[in-house]
């Protein structure tokens, strides 16, 4: 099993400020912060009643998955790095955390746990109901932070950023890969380069449906999910066309 380093920081959350037509640098306001007393496995939300039905479950995962809180999620600091408040290079979305919430969003984490020949897999999703502006403009993020931030470095990991392609889901909809590269306490500061504890690799989605968004991110060790991204993510976007929450 592989240990976090300690993000997200996905797919907790502010609510960013996005205007309609916003640019894909989105820097977020703090918003009130919502006590995390949700029980294990449920969302800590400060969604309107019945959006939490809109999220995906355990009945769609693959055998071995378990709905576990946002702060179990053994990749987040990982994902802390590249989804959260203030950071042109970060994905303005964000998971609910206890420290951070959108007002309008839920969100799941779902975790399998390896084996000892295979490391820790994660799931998560979040799903917002802000307006169809700021969902477009979640997707022009999305899309834009490959091209933007392609190779970022920092004190604790050294993180690259490509598109993935995948077929349109809801109304638009983007995709891209992070490898995440966690440095060792033995490297040099000022070496050319870097040795690395360990390797992450993040694929994340996001989708607009009319005034919501939907984001997926999977999280491990592999550079091949066990989950198939734009197919879980088609999936995340039906259950948000069907579902009749306000």
């Amino acid at each position: 099993m592989r240990l976090a380093v300690g993000l997200v920081a996905v797919c907790a959350l502010a609510a960013p400020a996005v205007p309609a037509a916003a640019a894909p640098a989105v820097t977020a306001t703090a918003a009130p912060a919502v006590p995390a007393t949700a029980a294990p496995g449920v969302p800590v939300t400060a969604g309107p009643p019945g959006m939490a039905g809109l999220l995906l479950t355990t009945a769609d995962l693959p055998a071995g998955y378990r709905a576990v809180p946002a702060d179990e999620n053994p990749y987040r600091t990982d994902l802390f790095e590249v989804i959260g408040k203030g950071a042109p290079c970060r994905l303005p979305a964000e998971l609910s955390y206890s420290s951070f919430t959108w007002e309008r969003s839920v969100s799941a984490t779902f975790l399998r746990e390896g084996d000892g020949s295979e490391d820790d897999e994660t799931m998560a999703e979040v799903v917002a109901d802000r307006g169809a502006g700021v969902a477009g403009a979640l997707v022009d993020a999305a899309a834009a932070m490959p091209r933007q931030c392609p190779e970022i470095d920092t004190p604790r990991s050294r993180i690259s950023m490509s598109p993935i392609t995948v077929p349109t889901i809801g109304d638009r909809s983007a995709a891209f890969r992070v490898d995440v590269g966690t440095k060792s306490n033995s490297a040099s500061e000022g070496v050319s380069e870097y040795y690395f504890d360990s390797w992450s690799y993040l694929s994340i989605a996001v989708a607009a449906v009319g005034t919501r968004s939907v984001v997926v991110v999977l999280m491990g060790t592999s550079e091949q999910p066990g989950i198939d991204l734009a197919e879980i993510t088609g999936e995340a976007v039906a259950r948000v066309r069907s579902g009749q929450a306000p």
